[in-house]
């Protein structure tokens, strides 16, 4: 008597391809290996050159920014030398249209660069108040302090900008009695540096 069938023989007797077990598993293993590569993959130098000099100058998009995340994994430690996200460079340059598009990409408003200020410091310091307000909406942090231990209230009440005051101190949580590095609070700056609508305010 001849050989019994092996399990091949019967799948071709009835009109089928048989795959062999083995190659199902590796070509699993094969794109989960090539999902992580890609997954670890790390923007060269010019990319990321490119994607904050976008943002700074205001041409980048919801778009644009799904396809840097979609390649690249995503956008919140992608920084310059100073450590300035793209939401930094964006808020300081009152790029309006490119931080509300970051922020509803998953942007995250509590980044600090390498001198300790969030998106919101460079907004409230330049009196961007529309900047300001949007990132407020999303949750940023008020009373955050930078290396110089100011808050965005100090910046704003320093640098004379009453309507970002006003906005910041209309938010639920903010405290108006933190004092920066040295003993001042957010009213010793307005009041010595001669800005009395700030003064008003607070």
């Amino acid at each position: 008597a001849g050989a019994p069938p092996n399990v091949a023989d019967l799948d071709q007797a009835a009109g089928q391809t048989w795959t062999n077990p083995l190659s199902i598993l590796a070509g699993a293993m094969n794109s989960m290996a090539q999902g992580l590569v890609k997954q670890l993959r790390q923007p060269s130098k010019e990319e990321i050159e490119r994607f904050l000099e976008a943002a700074a100058d205001g041409n980048l998009d919801e778009r644009e920014i799904q396809e840097f995340i979609e390649k690249n994994g995503e956008i919140n430690t992608t920084a310059d030398n100073d450590g300035n996200t793209a939401l930094h460079l964006a808020a300081n340059n009152n790029r309006t249209n490119v931080v509300q598009a970051l922020l509803a990409k998953g942007a995250t408003v509590t980044t600090v660069n390498k001198h300790g200020a969030t998106p919101l410091h460079l907004a409230a310091y330049n009196g961007h108040i529309e900047i300001v307000q949007a990132l407020i909406n999303a949750k940023a942090g008020l009373n955050k302090k930078d290396t110089y231990g100011a808050t965005p209230l100090h910046w704003a009440a320093n640098n004379n900008h009453p309507d970002v005051v006003e906005a910041l101190l209309n938010t639920t949580g903010i405290d108006v009695k933190i004092q920066e590095n040295g003993g001042q609070t957010a009213l010793h700056l307005a009041a010595d540096n001669n800005h009395p609508d700030v003064v008003k305010v607070l």
